[in-house]
């Protein structure tokens, strides 16, 4: 509960104090609210109408009492006393503003710059504005003023809302005039490293096109060389393909007549080897039958006994070498054939790797042709004496 409690009735409003400690210092920002009453520059009527009731000096009554409360708390006299001065000083329509109001204040703040316009508007805020002659308010701009803030303020309109609007404005102005320029800076930079920016990139740009021509260019004889490579490969496995079509059958024809001719010589040989073994058993037993008809006993032989004897064996001899001399023949035609075929096989396959490696010209290719499809032989020996050792020696190790 409040130490002190006084009722305003005009503002329905209360003023309560907790000690009188709290008093002398409501007295003293009084003092400081009112202060400007006193000064020179207010009309001496206005003065008289409102401000006169709160020029300085109506607190020390009042403060007097204050302080008789706090030196004797159980004077009850005092106490009362103190009650009293309050309740008749602010419980008076006329003189019931005080620090704790906020319209107070706003006078206050009005009269640091125009005391006499302060005092108009305390008059309409004490309702004595209308004992304020009318012919000063026509000739004297300040008291209008004042009038209107008293007003205005009685209505809760703050009349430094406008100031303060101004104020707002301007300086929302100066932040847009700011953040305009820092802006304008932003973009003129923003402006400038684009530029830069641009510039690097077309920059980069021709060096990528450059790069990318210059990489197009290999690219392109690259391609173009390994187009020639494998259009010439083409070519050369086009044209071994056509040979291969043309030549496979000399080449199909040439590897049987191998295989036959050499079937042929072995068949030849192993007769061969046989008859000379029948050869020798029966000339053999030839001769061991002829040299039974011929006498034993140390007696002379006849010369018509030794005659046929002799010419038998040779007569015998001369079949069977002539039988074994066909023979031979027979197998080294047999073998030459085979070696000639094989030959001709081979030169044809080596022939088609050479063309499909194009390394054979038409000149070339012509001799080639003619030594390849030369006439064939039929591997008879034409002379009738027989064969020599050292030719039979080099034909057999000229095989492969």
């Amino acid at each position: 509960m409040a130490f002190i409690t006084v009722k305003r009735p005009a503002l329905n409003r209360l003023i309560e104090f907790e000690n009188a400690e709290e008093v002398l210092n409501f007295l003293k920002r009084e003092d400081e609210l009112w202060g400007w009453t006193a000064s020179e520059k207010i009309n001496s009527q206005v003065a008289q109408v409102a401000a006169h009731r709160y020029r300085p000096g109506w607190t020390e009554a009042i403060k007097a009492e204050a302080k008789n409360v706090i030196d004797n708390p159980s004077e009850a006299r005092f106490f009362e006393s103190l009650i009293s001065q309050l309740t008749q000083r602010f419980g008076n329509p006329r003189t019931e503003w005080c620090s704790i109001d906020q319209e107070s204040w706003q006078i206050h703040r009005l009269a640091q710059q125009d005391p006499e316009a302060a005092a108009a508007a305390l008059a309409v805020l004490t309702g004595l504005d209308h004992q304020i002659n009318d012919n000063l308010f026509e000739s004297r701009h300040s008291l209008r003023r004042g009038r209107a803030v008293g007003y205005a303020i009685l209505a809760n309109v703050d009349p430094e809302m406008m100031d303060a609007l101004k104020i707002s404005a301007e300086s929302i102005r100066a932040g847009l005039v700011r953040d305009a320029d820092d802006l304008s800076n932003v973009l003129s930079n923003a402006v400038a490293t684009s530029r830069q920016t641009m510039s690097a990139i077309a920059e980069q740009a021709q060096a990528q096109r450059d790069g990318i021509q210059e990489s197009t260019a290999r690219a392109t004889e690259s391609n173009q060389a390994t187009f020639e490579k494998l259009k010439s490969d083409l070519q050369g496995i086009t044209a071994a393909y056509e040979i291969q079509m043309q030549l496979r059958g000399p080449v199909r024809y040439w590897q049987v007549r191998a295989a036959q001719h050499r079937k042929s010589s072995c068949y030849a040989s192993i007769a061969l080897v046989i008859f000379a073994i029948v050869a020798v058993s029966v000339l053999w037993c030839l001769f061991e039958r002829a040299a039974s008809h011929l006498p034993t006993g140390g007696e002379a032989i006849p010369y018509a006994a030794l005659f046929k004897s002799t010419a038998f064996a040779l007569l015998m001899t001369s079949i069977l070498f002539w039988a074994a001399r066909i023979l031979l023949r027979i197998y080294l035609s047999a073998y030459h054939l085979a070696t000639d075929a094989e030959e001709r096989r081979t030169m044809i396959m080596t022939f088609l790797a050479l063309t499909k490696s194009q390394s054979v010209e038409e000149k070339d290719r012509a001799l080639i042709l003619t030594a390849l499809f030369r006439p064939g032989s039929d591997g008879i020996v034409k002379d009738d004496a027989a064969p020599e050792v050292g030719a039979l020696i080099q034909t057999i190790l000229r095989r492969p």
